[in-house]
């Protein structure tokens, strides 16, 4: 069982990132050392967004979107790793 809150969520390889506040209030960071690709689904599998993140910190604003439970898939080479966001 993975957690839903947590700082660090290492991938497999050596990618890792930091994904913080979680819970949060539609505003949230991740934090990455390498560039990848994320997409966020809401709880019943709708993609409601698709970006680039580049290495450091990336803010993500998920003002517009309901409270809830979120998904965001991290995407690199051929590695996905699927973290649960918690919007208040």
């Amino acid at each position: 069982v993975d957690e839903c809150t947590g700082v660090m969520n290492p991938l497999k390889s050596e990618t890792e990132f930091k994904l913080y506040p979680n819970p949060n209030t539609g505003e949230f960071f991740i934090e990455t050392f390498k560039e990848f690709g994320i997409n966020i689904y809401n709880s019943i599998g709708q993609l409601i967004l698709q970006q680039n993140l580049s290495d450091g910190k990336n803010q993500i604003n998920l003002n517009e979107h309901a409270n809830g439970i979120y998904f965001i898939e991290i995407n690199q080479s051929d590695e996905t790793k699927r973290v649960k966001l918690i919007k208040e």
